[in-house]
């Protein structure tokens, strides 16, 4: 009848809105993560791509564990729901990481690492093409602050038993005080994981220049 396909219609528009994704998945994420994940701008498909805007993870204290400018992800999102955690592209731009560890030596990313640690899921998932552009990542203790500024990094693909290979351009910068030591990087790596998506081997070439 028109009223089972109008309450169909309905229901589609409701599920692959940003209204859902907002307040029914980012806070799944969120609990996943033991963190509050929210996003500025929200575009979301089951049947497309998912572009989130001002995207920010935060866990304890006052610095976000993470900010991105934007990132788009390509997935199968029916079964992703369901727990195939598999995505098939992850483009990222201006994003930063900042651990931030504290005299005690714990930090904004030990809640998790402590909630992944938990994680029941048989489903491993997988990441493949992977490519960021204008990554930050950054481990502030005090005065002492170690940075990495990419320029770019791509990964191939992450997923239990397999190979993978990666690539990255940019600089590295250490910082205490008034003093500050730098250098230019760019690297190739060639890893293997093994069957809890743990890298088990790494070959790794590359250069850095002072």
């Amino acid at each position: 009848s028109m009223g089972t396909v109008g309450l169909l219609l309905a229901l589609y528009f409701f599920f692959t809105s940003a209204f859902f994704f907002r307040g029914v998945i980012l806070p799944r994420i969120g609990k996943a993560l033991d963190a509050k994940v929210q996003a500025g701008d929200i575009d979301f498909s089951l049947f497309g791509d998912l572009r989130l805007g001002d995207l920010e993870i935060r866990t304890i204290g006052q610095q976000p564990l993470l900010t991105s400018k934007e990132v788009k992800m390509e997935a199968d999102w029916w079964s992703f729901l369901r727990g195939k955690r598999r995505l098939e592209a992850v483009y990222a731009r201006e994003t930063l990481v900042h651990v931030v560890e504290n005299p005690k030596g714990s930090s904004n990313l030990d809640p998790v690492l402590k909630a992944l640690g938990r994680s029941k899921s048989g489903d491993k998932g997988g990441l493949h093409n992977l490519h960021l552009d204008q990554l930050t990542l950054r481990h502030s203790r005090g005065s002492e602050v170690t940075e990495l500024a990419l320029e770019r990094f791509t990964l191939d693909h992450w997923a239990p038993n397999t190979a993978g290979t990666a690539q990255l351009k940019g600089s590295g910068a250490r910082r205490q005080g008034g003093g500050q030591l730098s250098m230019g990087l760019a690297a190739n790596a060639v890893f293997g994981l093994d069957a809890e998506g743990r890298p088990h081997t790494l070959k790794l070439n590359g250069q850095a220049q002072a």
